[in-house]
């Protein structure tokens, strides 16, 4: 059985390393212009991560539709090509933990979230605002 989970959660870890491996190296080739817009931070000091920005995350993540995920992604990963028609197994489920929001000194935030269900792992979701909203750019599995 722990074995099992094991596989599950390395499986989901790789998953998530590969889809966001992929749209990053798409987005460093494409000519859309969008790349010079991921690179630009925010550096105001009042940006927060708000309870609809949360639930905003967790909704796209928690889609079982490709596009409805890409809504939190920012614009130059939205373009890349995905094996997978989630990002999550069925029965998981993404909850981000509000309270461990940081924001650096160059308008980036990062923010803890956690997989629970058919697996289990967590993750550190890297966020910059664009149009005032907080969108991935980078995730780092933590377990």
């Amino acid at each position: 059985m722990i074995n099992k989970r094991r596989k599950i959660i390395f499986i989901l870890a790789a998953m998530v390393v590969f889809i966001i491996s992929i749209v990053i190296v798409y987005s460093l080739f494409s000519d859309d212009g969008a790349q010079s817009e991921v690179l630009q931070p925010q550096t105001n000091d009042t940006l927060v991560l708000n309870a609809d920005d949360v639930k905003s995350l967790e909704n796209a993540l928690n889609s079982t539709d490709r596009f409805e995920q890409e809504r939190a992604l920012v614009p130059a990963l939205r373009n890349g090509e995905w094996t997978s028609s989630a990002v999550l197994p069925e029965g998981a489920s993404l909850q981000v933990d509000r309270d461990t929001f940081k924001i650096s000194e160059n308008g980036y935030g990062q923010v803890r979230a956690s997989v629970t269900g058919s697996v289990e792992a967590e993750f550190v979701l890297y966020l910059k605002s664009v149009n005032q909203e907080w969108l991935i750019y980078m995730t780092e599995t933590k377990r």
